[in-house]
Parts: C-alpha cells; sequence; structure tokens
C-alpha cells in the first residue's frame, strides 16, 4: 500500500520532531553540565580570593616588619658612627 503525501509529511516532521527532542534533551544536559561546572569554578575563584586576601595582608605584615628592622637597623648604624667619633 502507498502512503500519500500528507502520510509521508507527517512521518517526516514526526522524525524531525524526535530528532529535535532528542538535541534539545542533550543540549539540557549540557547546559546542566556547564552550570555544575561554573558553580564548581566560582567556588574555586571564591577560595582563590580568599588565599590571594591572606597572602596580601601576609605581605603587609612582612613588609612592616623589614620596615621597622630597616629602621633599627639604621639606629643601631647611627650610634656606631657616633661612638667612632
Amino acid at each position: 500500500m502507498t502512503k500519500t503525501n500528507a502520510e509521508r509529511n507527517t512521518e517526516t516532521l514526526i522524525e524531525f520532531a524526535d530528532a529535535h527532542r532528542s538535541q534539545m534533551r542533550q543540549i539540557g544536559e549540557k547546559i546542566d553540565a556547564l552550570t555544575s561546572q561554573v558553580g564548581v569554578l566560582s567556588e574555586n575563584l571564591t577560595r582563590l580570593e580568599i588565599q590571594v586576601e591572606r597572602i596580601a595582608n601576609i605581605s603587609e605584615r612582612q613588609a612592616a616588619t623589614a620596615e621597622s628592622q630597616a629602621e633599627s637597623v639604621r639606629q643601631l648604624i647611627a650610634l656606631l658612627n657616633r661612638k667612632a667619633n
């Protein structure tokens, strides 16, 4: 039995709809995976931001310590120079 144009067109549309549905499902799965990856990236960036802040604080303390030590050395040199004269 030969199919009519309408039947063939309907079958073609159904096949297209099935393929489209499958592609949309795959796209949805990929979007979900990307959303998860973005969440992990965001968490990692937050951790990195905290670590950078800690490093900055440590660096500031070390700079203050270095400045204090430099001032102590300057004072010691000045004292030694006065005693040498």
